[in-house]
């Protein structure tokens, strides 16, 4: 019987437990697909401000930035079949939308663990296990480092 081809998604935004997510979704893709999200947006506390163009202008030239080095932070993505998706919007729903509209068979992120109430998860995270149809998993910066080492610095594999 032939090994199913999974559809990952990847939020990624450049930090280490997102770059670890990226790894680790290569590590078990096989011959899937692999979707790489970056959701970019300005608070809503700028909308209508003289400067809020400005500000969605440089979170888009970052988020193009971030996903244009994805290939250089992890040289195996050359080779898998993905898509990058540069989409405006909170990360965590357009993480969500990219799975449900993909039909992904499992969502990986990294989590910083920021935000005073999700301080364990991260918001991102949180939101996705709250409301995202499919598996997640989520690296959190804390396991990077242990992961690195366990597995060498080109490489991170799954447990």
């Amino acid at each position: 019987m032939p090994t199913p081809s999974p559809v990952i998604i990847v939020g990624y935004d450049g930090s280490p437990s997102s770059r670890a997510a990226l790894r680790l979704a290569l590590d078990r893709l096989g011959s899937g697909k692999l979707f790489l999200v970056h959701g970019y947006h300005a608070p809503a506390e700028f909308w209508g401000a003289e400067h809020h163009d400005r500000l969605v202008e440089a979170a888009l030239d970052r988020g193009e930035a971030v996903l244009a080095e994805a290939a250089t932070v992890e040289p195996r993505l050359a080779g898998a079949e993905h898509e990058l998706e540069l989409i405006a919007g909170r990360p965590a729903d357009v993480i969500i939308a990219v799975a449900e509209t993909r039909g992904a068979d499992e969502i990986i992120v990294g989590t910083r663990g920021f935000g005073p109430v999700r301080g364990v998860l991260g918001s991102v995270a949180h939101a996705l296990l709250r409301d995202a149809a499919c598996p997640l998993t989520a690296v959190p910066d804390a396991a990077v480092e242990r992961l690195t080492a366990r597995a060498g610095e080109d490489r991170i594999s799954t447990p």
